[in-house]
């Protein structure tokens, strides 16, 4: 039996916000994991104002929105179904986005999209109780991920995510965030795209470069957490007051990486394709360089109801 770390879910969100999908295999993309024609959060809702509408800005309901994959006559994923409980569903389809540009905003930063059909954006907005707009992300349309971290055009490309293609988190890490909860937080609350089994605590904030199947990841920068974890993934409904006491308790961080800085309670790692390829469930995982591990703020435990 192998030792090493092996790929243990793959997960995509090819609508940003919205229920999440799980692949057995995936192509390693610039812009995320992608399956058939269909690629991680390339469809996202805007308000009238073109301003992201999502879980982190308090529309908890989109995570019930359970997305589909939908084949060809070839077998090629190549459109999807969204759909909801006493909603129904509806065909979203890249082909039938429309030629129409929409600038929109994603946490402040101006992006530019593209329209779907009115029907389809009718569909969201009935069942979010508000005018909202879906809009598409196309190959034309050109999104970086963050500059300070930013090393080629091509392959630092972003869809709509909230600014790195790929989040990677461990399972060994996550029972640690775990051992102070009475009732433990489940992975996809985290919205990865790559967990990672077989390995030590805290091993993946030591990992520079990986590699896995015929693909490779650069691990840039931890990721801070925003509310979205306290938030039930199967039903939108928000279920804590508060991230977990032990990412409070262990996993406070405030370092400078080159002009930026990270400040935050931290699960996981941000990462950009370092080589495009395929990946499947069940892969080894190899560390190809790695890097100092971070200086976590360590305090003691707040006091349950603290």
């Amino acid at each position: 039996m192998s030792h090493l770390p092996s790929v243990d879910q793959l997960l995509f969100y090819p609508v940003k916000s919205c229920g999440a999908v799980s692949l057995n295999t995936a192509f390693v993309g610039s812009r995320g994991l992608v399956s058939g024609q269909i690629g991680d959060r390339r469809w996202m809702i805007v308000d009238e104002d073109g301003v992201l509408v999502s879980q982190r800005g308090g529309n908890g309901s989109l995570a019930a929105v359970k997305i589909t994959l939908l084949a060809n006559c070839e077998g090629v994923n190549n459109r999807i179904c969204a759909s909801a409980e006493g909603r129904g569903s509806i065909i979203l389809d890249p082909e039938f986005v429309t030629d129409k540009q929409r600038e929109v905003q994603i946490h402040g930063k101006k992006v530019i999209s593209h329209l779907s059909a009115p029907e389809i954006s009718q569909w969201f907005s009935d069942y979010l109780n508000k005018k909202v707009s879906l809009v598409f992300q196309k190959d034309s349309d050109k999104r970086w991920c963050d500059q300070n971290f930013a090393a080629d055009d091509e392959r630092d490309l972003v869809s709509f995510a909230d600014g790195f293609s790929y989040l990677v988190t461990t399972r060994a890490t996550l029972d640690r965030v775990n051992a102070l909860e009475s009732i433990a937080f489940s992975m996809d609350r985290f919205r990865p795209n790559i967990v990672i089994g077989n390995t030590g605590i805290d091993d993946e904030y030591s990992w520079r470069f990986i590699q896995m199947g015929s693909a490779s990841l650069a691990l840039l920068k931890p990721c801070d957490r925003c509310e979205v974890p306290t938030i039930d993934q199967s039903t939108g409904i928000k279920t804590h007051d508060q991230l977990p006491l032990m990412l409070a308790k262990e996993y406070g961080l405030r370092a400078d990486f080159g002009s930026t800085r990270v400040q935050g309670l931290i699960f996981g790692e941000n990462a950009q394709a370092s080589r495009f390829g395929e990946v499947s469930v069940g892969d080894a995982v190899h560390v190809i360089e790695s890097k100092p591990i971070y200086a976590f703020r360590r305090k003691a435990a707040p006091a349950p109801g603290a």
